[in-house]
């Protein structure tokens, strides 16, 4: 794969990565406008437990964009997967336990967190084709 073909690859997963978190900011921002400080806070730590993760899986897909290390890319990517999974669900209990966030509001967050990633995808997406 020619170097720009790998760094639109890595362009397209920072921008992915851009929407998930302004969606998620938004989401928190929103929450504590009509709820208070401590359902937002909630909401946010509750979206980060899945941003964080997500963040180091595409830093990591980024290493191998290149033709040559497609084995070495499908291995990171399953391993990737399975890594950001678990960690996000020890952060989520993390800041359940540890930081006595609202339980529900953070779910929200982390279920925003994840619809914002697809949204983000998809806005992502939709900007490179109408390039």
């Amino acid at each position: 794969m020619s170097r720009r073909l790998e760094s639109s690859i890595k362009k397209q997963l920072y921008r992915i990565l851009y929407w998930q978190l302004i969606i998620l900011m938004g989401l928190a921002l929103l929450i504590l406008i009509l709820q208070g400080i401590h359902k937002g806070w909630s909401t946010l730590l509750g979206g980060s437990s899945y941003f964080i993760p997500t963040s180091l899986f595409m830093l990591r897909l980024t290493r191998y964009a290149g033709a040559r290390a497609s084995i070495r890319f499908v291995m990171a990517f399953f391993s990737g997967e399975v890594l950001k999974l678990g960690l996000c669900g020890i952060l989520f209990v993390g800041a359940v336990r540890y930081a006595s966030i609202n339980e529900v509001y953070g779910m929200i967050g982390l279920i925003g967190a994840i619809v914002a990633f697809w949204i983000g995808s998809i806005i992502s997406l939709s900007q490179q084709e109408a390039k």
